[in-house]
């Protein structure tokens, strides 16, 4: 199907399926008149029964879905091909020092206007790390996700002369940190081969369960949509906050700004005790050892209701073999005010912790001095 969004606000509708008729529907937030935008985007895709890459449609009262060729209903609105999703440099940030590129699954003009993007992302194109990512969820639509398969993380050309998905692996992280640390010694290293989840995954920063449309979910596969986090962490209680807060937007009915991102560089004790950066850069060349893509020493996720005028800060130490107290936090943790969140200071979890967002002030992240707290 194509992706179809309001054409006043961009927002994803996604369509539902009836189990027993096997009928698609499509709700829009107005009785009569929401105009939305039906678009399929890739090279020679186009609406399979209008030969045109894009429809403004509406609403009626009738529960019609009005175009210019007449009544249609959903089942005529599908795309030759699946939809793609491409990424575009469109200037900076408002928040951060980085460039903007907005990744989307329609990024070009249409007879009705710019269809917005769905993930922002402030890169840093010196070290080829990202500062934050920004997307929504839509407490609305997620009861109507679809499933998809994995497909593999894109680099888009933004890592010139490295192979990010091999500084990725196991067998080149035990390498890579060694050079560092001067040992493969798990103790050290905290890359364990001989367990599961004892190593940096591509974490992704606007999770792919945000968003309930197939576009959506495939637009998550973009390396600066991804920064290096503990596998052990990212399925532990990085993946229950991330659940929390579409249970929260569910049970609200309501949408979320997220912005994700990083702070600081992990460091870790090399042989000789003395504390030394982590990076997953290599040059695809030479293998010589960059000081790119580091690996963050804390991920931290904001969260804000526009409709209720709320939210909250996440934050997690990205290190399964470290010791935190609350010594180590960053904001006052109010966690145990709230009886939603099910994450925890498990360590090897993920030491996580939260703040209040009113109160939150880090660099290369927006503030909302007003928001009161998500209870």
């Amino acid at each position: 199907m194509p992706l179809f969004q309001l054409s006043k606000t961009q927002e994803v509708l996604v369509p539902s399926k009836n189990n027993e008729t096997g009928e698609w529907s499509l709700k829009t937030p107005y009785i009569d008149g929401a105009e939305f935008i039906a678009t399929c985007s890739g090279d020679g895709n186009h609406l399979k029964y209008f030969k045109e890459g894009s429809i403004t449609a509406r609403c009626d009262i009738h529960g019609n879905i009005q175009t210019k060729y007449g009544i249609v209903t959903l089942d005529r609105l599908i795309c030759l091909k699946q939809t793609v999703q491409t990424i575009v440099q469109n200037g900076t940030c408002p928040w951060c020092p980085g460039t903007k590129y907005t990744i989307t699954p329609a990024n070009y003009d249409t007879s009705s206007g710019y269809v917005d993007g769905q993930i922002h992302c402030c890169f840093n194109e010196y070290d080829l790390s990202t500062y934050n990512v920004r997307h929504y969820i839509d407490g609305k639509n997620l009861a109507n996700s679809v499933s998809v398969s994995r497909p593999s993380f894109q680099s888009a050309g933004m890592y010139p002369n490295i192979d990010v998905n091999k500084c990725y692996t196991k067998a080149v992280q035990v390498i890579t940190f060694e050079q560092i640390l001067g040992s493969s010694d798990p103790t050290i290293t905290c890359v364990d081969t001989t367990k599961s989840d004892v190593y940096l995954a591509r974490g992704h920063l606007g999770a792919m369960a945000d968003f309930p449309s197939v576009e959506g979910k495939l637009a998550t596969f973009y390396f600066c949509n991804a920064t290096p986090q503990w596998q052990c962490l990212n399925a532990g209680n990085w993946l229950r906050a991330e659940s929390d807060l579409r249970d929260w937007a569910s049970l609200n009915y309501c949408s979320l700004e997220v912005t994700t991102g990083v702070s600081g560089v992990l460091e870790l004790k090399d042989v000789n005790g003395i504390d030394r950066k982590l990076y997953l850069g290599r040059d695809q060349d030479t293998d010589a050892m960059l000081d790119k893509v580091p690996v963050p020493r804390r991920t931290i996720k904001m969260v804000y209701s526009p409709e209720k005028n709320c939210g909250i800060v996440i934050i997690q130490e990205n290190n399964p073999c470290g010791t935190f107290t609350e010594q180590d936090h960053i904001c006052d943790d109010i966690t145990d005010q709230l009886d939603w969140p099910t994450w925890n200071k498990d360590v090897t979890k993920g030491y996580t912790y939260s703040c209040a967002l009113s109160t939150f002030k880090l660099e290369y992240f927006p503030s909302y001095p007003n928001a009161t707290v998500m209870m």
